[in-house]
């Protein structure tokens, strides 16, 4: 599909079925239009949790970073994949000041959140050594657990 057709698809995303405003949205961050990164930060506020899901997840193929304030209201979210792909765009950006949002994370009821949240914290300069204090010092075992997993993972590819 060219450019011009695919702009067009955009302007008329609402007009479409949510499958192909779904399959829009995935391929914004498959092929890296950057050109639409406002457009994905308005689905970000969309009432409807798949929109939000999947603009996140675009985000993070682009690796484009979201600040503390625009990524709270997704790892506090109801929504475990919504948690997952905010934590998926983490894991990309290697932002510092998200780390004790990240940490948080490490807590949650569920596993492939926790799990995330490991992943993205292994991928922070001081990755290790996060993930060895919350090993050694957690209150949640699963958090522990998770971190030692994650701890041998990053040991691995050292």
């Amino acid at each position: 599909m060219d450019d011009d057709t695919f702009a067009k698809m955009v302007d008329h995303f609402f007009d479409w079925h949510e499958k192909i405003q779904y399959a829009i949205v995935d391929m914004i961050g498959i092929m890296k239009k950057f050109p639409y990164i406002p457009f994905l930060l308005t689905l970000l506020r969309h009432e409807q949790s798949e929109y939000r899901v999947r603009a996140l997840k675009a985000l993070a193929q682009m690796e484009y970073p979201l600040d503390v304030e625009q990524l709270h209201i997704h790892f506090q979210s109801p929504v475990w994949q919504e948690r997952l792909m905010a934590l998926r765009l983490c894991a990309r950006t290697r932002r510092q000041e998200m780390v004790d949002h990240i940490v948080l994370l490490m807590k949650d009821a569920v596993f492939s959140v926790r799990s995330q949240a490991a992943e993205a914290l292994l991928r922070m300069p001081n990755g290790l050594d996060i993930l060895e204090h919350i090993a050694q010092t957690s209150d949640d075992r699963y958090a522990r657990d998770m971190a030692l997993e994650w701890l041998e993972r990053g040991r691995q590819y050292d």
